[in-house]
């Protein structure tokens, strides 16, 4: 297998673009190979918690760590001696996630009942969906998650493992996100859960309660 070569010239950086993706991560870098042979270097990054200025400062430092390890490298290189390429830069920062993953807004009426979890829209308060908790019948437990594909898995496992029946839903902001995790769902083995989207808190009580007697 040949060895991996490195550009020699300047590493330049692209415009940044906004993007529909959901990641349970701050960020996510992918490198791959572009036509000429040269390490093209792509950063996903989550602006709730990440700025475009730090998302920056990652990939260029990322960068020059990436440049400067081949000159470096030997049987003596160590971990500190590579970040010394780094001396002087900033340190970029990271926010936390502004609110907890998941929220039990009603619990199951009894076990095996099923499950039903709402995806909170981006930037939406954690207890956006109490009243669509008020208004909905059924002894299913409501869920109420961060709009994370990840944090929906984490929260459904218990019941899917169990063979529990599953609904997703919440407002139209999180339609593309809920169908996206029914997939993951399905692509698991498991039932595609239907999923409800409505805009209203009625609307949605009403949808999900639809959808609930649907078995995936």
């Amino acid at each position: 297998m040949p060895e991996p070569s490195w550009p020699s010239g300047e590493a330049e950086a692209g415009p940044v673009e906004s993007c529909e993706a959901y990641t349970g991560t701050p960020l996510a870098l992918t490198a791959r190979h572009d036509a000429d042979g040269g390490l093209l270097l792509t950063l996903v990054h989550d602006r709730t918690r990440i700025a475009d200025s730090d998302a920056a400062e990652i990939l260029w430092q990322t960068t020059r760590l990436l440049r400067g390890l081949p000159a470096d490298a030997g049987p003596g290189a160590t971990v500190a001696r590579a970040l010394r390429l780094l001396d002087g830069a900033p340190v970029p920062l990271a926010a936390a996630r502004p609110d907890p993953a998941l929220r039990t807004l009603r619990p199951g009426a009894a076990p095996g009942s099923g499950v039903v979890c709402l995806l909170r829209p981006p930037g939406a308060p954690e207890d956006c969906y109490e009243g669509v908790a008020h208004g909905l019948r059924g002894t299913r437990a409501l869920l109420s998650v961060a709009p994370w594909a990840t944090a929906a898995l984490t929260a459904l496992a218990p019941a899917l493992a169990a063979g529990e029946p599953v609904v997703l839903g919440g407002y139209p902001e999180v339609a593309d996100l809920a169908h996206q995790v029914a997939g993951r769902v399905a692509a698991y083995g498991w039932g595609r859960p239907p999923v409800a989207v409505a805009a209203t808190d009625a609307e949605l009580a009403e949808a999900l309660t639809a959808a609930a007697r649907k078995r995936p």
